[in-house]
């Protein structure tokens, strides 16, 4: 059976092609041409083992964050400003909470009442303290993507220019 290589490894990303351009898996020799020439086609030669990372780099920071806009991505996966609302959430029911524990608005005992309070304002320190993770997380995605961007771009216009 005889495979198509340099049409299969057209879908692979830039990390599968560096791995099996490399010999890191089990293909025939005829995979190792195509995923070397795949690579070329790109744009990158395999000697410059720095900007194939700062690509496998950029490929994974984008798709993080695009996993996020995705249909299952908004499903299990939780962005800053999901944390924000359960912030601003939480912090809505501890003053409910509080109010019920100075005015005893449901008239029971005041340790069940402090109860009621101490677990929404645990869960508001804990939303603050995921938003907060999780913005510094989104922020360093940003600046990372564009960092490395601008630097592909200008090791682009660098190639360019010699040649």
């Amino acid at each position: 059976m005889t495979y198509n290589w340099p049409k299969i490894v057209q879908g692979k990303s830039v990390k599968e092609l560096y791995s099996i351009a490399n010999g890191e898996t089990m293909v025939p020799n005829e995979a190792i041409i195509a995923a070397k020439q795949e690579i070329e086609n790109r744009g990158l030669r395999l000697h410059d083992s720095e900007r194939i990372k700062n690509k496998i780099e950029l490929e994974s920071l984008i798709e993080e964050r695009d996993e996020g806009k995705s249909f299952f991505g908004r499903l299990f996966l939780t962005s800053s400003r999901v944390w924000l609302r359960q912030f601003i959430g939480g912090i809505l029911i501890t003053i409910f909470s509080f109010l019920n524990l100075i005015f005893d608005f449901s008239k029971t005992k005041w340790e069940i009442t402090f109860i009621y309070f101490l677990f929404p304002l645990l869960f508001t320190f804990y939303s603050y303290y995921q938003y907060k993770k999780t913005r510094k997380r989104e922020q360093f995605i940003r600046n990372r993507i564009s960092g490395l961007e601008d630097k592909m771009k200008k090791e682009d216009s660098t190639i360019t220019q010699q040649n």
